[in-house]
């Protein structure tokens, strides 16, 4: 949806470009702003916006700036309201935070890695991971710049260009603030196709200009680089498509999870769970898709607040995934340290523990 979303802000934002009135900026500030209550990196269409905005020489100051206020105040409405129904609904309006553990240059090379991947370029090429995300962010900003220099933005590509720098930079710097999952092609995902067309926009105009017969030349050249490209993507696309049909999709739908005996287990002794006491486990997610059951997860090391909270309950149902230890979590030894669990249940690899205070 997002990434549609993306698509859909270019095309308008062209049109908006066309006409510079407040109707076809209207429409730019809507989808930007459905954008945000897609996902939070919806914000980057609004950065994406507002550099756009600001680079463009046709707009006279005065117009400009009523302009920018206006995109930015109706783009981020949606989203100023989902964060205080979040905060007046549970306290905190983006949820849960942790501080990152990955300083900026590891997410510049993580980011890079998948680049190196996107590209279909061997491992050898990791050590240069941080150095290529350098490059992709800052050599195309540079090139939007010069064009507003010379007056030359007005076009789809320059649009496409802002987007993908915006967006790489919130991810790589947002990274490096927040924690979440490590850099990877899901996160990166939307800026796939603007990036895609970044690297690759001016090639067909530079063929095109050069005289000489060294452009069939190069035209050859171009067009075995974008089929090896391909041939890339296809060999790939085939690898995960022949592990999933034989394994399942990564995930909750794979194997280790649909044949796992304890799942079977928790599916058949649903009845060990009194009603009134709260369940805890370290996978709250597989125990509701498995079972229907309503669980929470154990608390986070990070919040000690959460944790005191957790240790003061007098009664509990523990549902502990041997297989699935996240050391982010507070973990089976460091309960059995401050409460006495009773083993009620289980198979080899995991157990249901209960306990009550006495």
């Amino acid at each position: 949806m997002f990434i549609l979303e993306i698509l859909i802000f270019i095309i308008v934002y062209r049109q908006y470009m066309l006409t510079h009135t407040i109707k076809a900026l209207l429409f730019v500030a809507i989808v930007a702003a459905i954008s945000c209550i897609t996902r939070y990196a919806g914000v980057t269409i609004i950065g994406a916006g507002g550099l756009m905005l600001l680079l463009d020489k046709e707009l006279p100051i005065k117009k400009k700036i009523g302009h920018i206020m206006l995109f930015g105040a109706l783009s981020l409405s949606l989203l100023i309201g989902n964060l205080i129904l979040n905060a007046h609904s549970t306290g905190l309006s983006t949820g849960t935070r942790e501080p990152s553990i990955t300083p900026l240059i590891k997410n510049m090379y993580y980011f890079g890695t998948v680049i190196c991947d996107w590209g279909s370029l061997s491992k050898d090429t990791y050590p240069f991971a941080a150095l290529i995300t350098f490059i992709i962010l800052l050599l195309p900003l540079a090139v939007l710049l010069w064009k507003a220099w010379h007056g030359r933005i007005n076009n789809y590509e320059n649009i496409v260009i802002a987007f993908a720098v915006v967006y790489g930079l919130f991810i790589v710097i947002s990274a490096s603030i927040s924690r979440y999952e490590r850099i990877n092609s899901r996160l990166l995902a939307p800026m796939f196709i603007p990036l895609l067309i970044t690297c690759t926009y001016w090639a067909p105009d530079f063929l095109a200009r050069m005289k000489s017969k060294s452009k069939y030349a190069l035209t050859g050249v171009a067009v075995l680089l974008m089929l090896a490209f391909e041939y890339a993507s296809y060999q790939t696309d085939w690898q995960r498509y022949d592990d999933e049909n034989d394994y399942g999709v990564p995930g909750y739908s794979d194997d280790d999870w649909n044949k796992s005996e304890f799942v079977v287990y928790l599916k058949q002794h649903k009845n060990i769970f009194k009603p009134g006491i709260p369940i805890y486990t370290d996978a709250n997610e597989a125990v509701y898709l498995f079972t229907g059951m309503s669980s929470e997860l154990l608390p986070h090391r990070f919040f000690k607040a959460d944790v005191q909270k957790f240790y003061a309950k007098k009664s509990f149902y523990l549902i502990w995934f041997d297989n699935l230890y996240n050391t982010e979590l507070i973990g089976l030894q460091d309960i059995e340290k401050n409460k006495k669990l009773m083993k009620i249940g289980g198979v080899k690899e995991s157990n249901v523990y209960y306990y009550e205070s006495k």
